[in-house]
């Protein structure tokens, strides 16, 4: 569940004395295995879980560096 992270405080009531803590909230989004890498952008570097494969793909396009 996505949930907006910026809202005002008035938003926000107490939780009754006896209310139970949700314990099966998800803190992270899902990680996908990559199979290829087909092109590469150099904008963002969140390529940590799969190296092999950017070195892999460098060594196939080594003309793109």
């Amino acid at each position: 569940m996505r949930i907006h992270p910026v809202f005002h405080k008035k938003l926000l009531e107490p939780a009754p004395p006896d209310a139970e803590l949700a314990t099966d909230i998800e803190l992270e989004d899902d990680e996908y295995e990559v199979e290829e890498i087909r092109d590469l952008r150099k904008i963002g570097r969140n390529l940590t879980n799969c190296k092999s494969l950017v070195r892999d793909f460098h060594r196939k396009h080594s003309k793109k560096r």
